[in-house]
């Protein structure tokens, strides 16, 4: 069954990569492993049946999607989460090839404070992104009863990542000796893991927790003032840019009639 993740890998890579996506196996036993997570978030599939955890690359806002708003009617995409939809909307091409497959949205609650899939968890999982928590730093300093969350760096964009969710295969199983993989730890000292932590929970908006290690891309500015903006401040932005999809399509419609109206008094 190797040989049928290495076809499914190459598919995905060859369907999406261009816009931004990629895509990191793992089998649900190495998901449903995870001895601190709550029974309740386990994955109701076979231990060896292959999911996908599907990363947005910092360069998917530009990729994926601005080209979205811009061939959507905003006003129906505002009625929903813009940012799944542009997901779901590229996702679906590559997943529709096959059959009987899952995608478990990291957008999409089963109830208050329950995910259908803890996205994080399955980045670290797959091997896409260290899930760096508070049990990462030995003997810490914090109060015991603050809540401090974890964040997923990836090896390559650091902090600059999304995670979309993850798309199951219900009929392709793993071989039972498949390895849980382990991403790289890419901030490895407890002086730095601290620093993280720190910067997610209490200095958020400055993105500085993205670049707690060197990065290969960031987001743009634009794409950092959507990641940090909600309610009508992201429905204005996103707003903008159709507008801005609108003139480009008048400009062109207007050079394309001129260089129709050249090219016929050329010939006279």
């Amino acid at each position: 069954m190797l040989g049928a993740v290495v076809t499914i890998l190459a598919a995905f890579n060859a369907a999406l990569n261009q816009y931004g996506y990629e895509a990191h196996p793992f089998a649900v036993k190495c998901y449903n492993g995870i001895k601190t997570m709550d029974t309740k978030f386990h994955l109701n599939y076979s231990d060896n049946t292959l999911a996908l955890t599907v990363i947005a690359a910092p360069d998917m806002f530009e990729k994926a999607m601005k080209p979205f708003i811009c061939k959507s009617d905003i006003d129906e995409i505002l009625k929903k989460s813009p940012t799944d939809e542009c997901n779901k909307y590229y996702l679906q091409k590559f997943w529709d090839k096959y059959s009987d497959t899952d995608f478990l949205s990291s957008y999409k609650m089963l109830g208050l404070g329950h995910p259908v899939i803890l996205s994080q968890t399955a980045a670290h999982v797959s091997g896409a992104a260290y899930y760096y928590q508070r049990k990462d730093v030995p003997e810490d300093t914090w109060p015991a009863n603050k809540t401090i969350y974890g964040f997923a760096i990836h090896p390559r964009y650091g902090g600059w990542v999304r995670i979309p969710g993850v798309i199951v295969f219900k009929n392709v199983m793993l071989p039972s000796n498949f390895t849980c993989l382990t991403p790289p730890d890419v901030v490895p000292t407890v002086e730095k893991r601290i620093q993280l932590l720190n910067e997610v929970n209490n200095d958020w908006s400055s993105w500085k927790f993205a670049d707690i290690i060197p990065v290969e891309k960031k987001y743009t500015p634009e794409a950092k003032k959507y990641f940090s903006s909600y309610g009508e401040q992201r429905d204005k932005l996103l707003k903008d840019i159709s507008k801005r999809c609108y003139r480009w399509k008048i400009i062109r419609l207007i050079l394309k009639y001129l260089k129709k109206l050249y090219l016929r008094f050329k010939k006279y």
